[in-house]
């Protein structure tokens, strides 16, 4: 029993903390990337609100 527990790991290996490490990497830049993509998409829509409001405006002035 003694080498059964002295030959046993916890099933990691040192590939499994590289890949791990990757995997944090890869998440980290989605969710950055997800962020800067919805504020810009906000910012666009704002644009666009303005922009329609400006038109709405021109044209009653008409």
């Amino acid at each position: 029993m003694t080498n059964v527990l002295h030959h046993t790991t916890l099933g990691f290996c040192w590939l499994d903390v590289i890949a791990a490490a990757i995997l944090l990497i890869i998440v980290a830049v989605f969710i950055i990337k997800h962020r800067n993509l919805k504020k810009r998409l906000k910012e666009l829509e704002d644009q666009l609100s303005e922009q329609n409001a400006d038109d709405t405006i021109g044209n009653q002035g008409a």
